[in-house]
């Protein structure tokens, strides 16, 4: 195929496609919170929360989801967040990662990322923190 057709009809596709990043944003934290609260709970961890400050383990941690993409496409959201993590009110880089959601609605496609962030990273990140300190 032709270099510019493929150019052309990328484009015409990435103009069709309805996008809503940057929103819902208040959602995925709910799901954050409780996602970190039932990993706690699991594995017999502290945890408290309080203005939406969580506190693992005597550690204050934060996890701020940015909602990058969200695009509809056939019938389908694909949402693309990244999770910020601080410690102790300190930014994290090393340990920003993102996952991507897919399902028939909104709402839907920001839970599965959130479940997929969980599944790959959350849940070792919640269970390192809240490991036992030697004293």
């Amino acid at each position: 195929m032709n270099k510019h057709l493929l150019y052309i009809s990328s484009v015409i596709v990435l103009l069709s496609i309805h996008s809503y990043a940057g929103d819902n944003v208040d959602y995925i934290d709910k799901l954050v919170s409780q996602g970190v609260q039932n990993i706690a709970t699991q594995n017999d961890i502290s945890f408290s929360e309080t203005d939406g400050k969580m506190v693992v383990n005597g550690v204050l941690l934060k996890i701020k989801p940015v909602v990058e993409n969200v695009i509809q496409k056939e019938g389908m959201y694909l949402s693309g967040v990244k999770y910020e993590v601080s410690i102790a009110d300190k930014n994290i880089d090393s340990l920003t990662f993102g996952s991507i959601g897919i399902d028939e609605t909104h709402d839907l496609s920001l839970k599965q990322s959130t479940l997929e962030w969980f599944m790959q990273f959350g849940t070792p990140l919640i269970t390192a923190v809240g490991k036992k300190r030697p004293v």
